[in-house]
């Protein structure tokens, strides 16, 4: 007899309640097992050797584990990143643990438990009506209710898909009212392309791109507009 073994991927308490429920296990079971059934991977960067022997210690003792680069145990590096691998329970246990030891581990501890706290988290959407912009306010209060549709208008050379095609501010205004018109929530200008082997823009040549377009766009059509970019100079511009 076959019994249809498979691996059950759950991203969330829920999904773990939901599949025992299916099972018709126990209320009081489920939060028993729950932390149990939580599996975690913690990446922490640039730990001191000595906390590095201490995460990896503590966290065996506890039913987990920590990944540590092999020369630790040379002492040919001082520093290492560590990946902390277990449960919610194993996890809960070794920062309790390590709240009782010194070098930092208590704030350590603190970090780790953040992280988890932060990830398990729902994901917070700003108030909507905080928004003096109305376009911005209708895509906020519409998150979570459909599909948001954002529109991608690259005003650049070398883009992959459409690089070239909307350089002119014209030809890109243009394209931008279309996708407004057939639909898109935000039209999302990029002025410079990250296709590999692209070459980096300067700010002021992607100011020069971007801003034109966004100008008139925030003028002509009813969806909210973003920029993509990750220079602070271009994103304060385009506002």
């Amino acid at each position: 007899m076959r019994h249809n073994a498979r691996v059950l991927r759950l991203d969330s308490d829920a999904d773990i309640v939901r599949e025992m429920k299916l099972v018709n296990v126990e209320d009081a079971g489920i939060r028993h097992m729950l932390p149990k059934a939580r599996h975690y991977m913690v990446k922490l960067e640039n730990v001191r050797r000595p906390i590095a022997h201490i995460l990896k210690e503590t966290f065996l003792s506890n039913g987990g584990d920590a990944a540590v680069s092999r020369d630790i145990i040379t002492a040919k590096i001082s520093h290492t990143d560590v990946i902390l691998c277990g449960t919610r329970k194993q996890f809960q246990r070794a920062c309790a643990s390590l709240l009782e030891q010194k070098f930092g581990c208590d704030k350590l501890a603190s970090e780790i438990e953040s992280a988890i706290r932060n990830f398990d988290s729902p994901a917070e959407v700003p108030d909507p009506e905080l928004f003096s912009d109305s376009r911005l306010a209708r895509v906020f209060r519409e998150i979570g209710r459909r599909t948001i549709v954002m529109g991608i208008l690259n005003v650049t050379p070398d883009s992959f898909s459409d690089g070239g095609r909307f350089v002119q501010t014209s030809a890109a205004v243009e394209h931008g009212r279309m996708m407004a018109e057939q639909g898109a929530d935000i039209i999302d200008v990029g002025g410079e392309s990250t296709r590999p082997g692209a070459e980096p823009v300067d700010a002021a040549v992607e100011i020069d791109r971007v801003v034109p377009v966004i100008r008139e766009l925030a003028q002509s059509v009813d969806a909210a507009i973003s920029v993509d970019t990750y220079k602070a100079d271009v994103a304060r511009a385009a506002l």
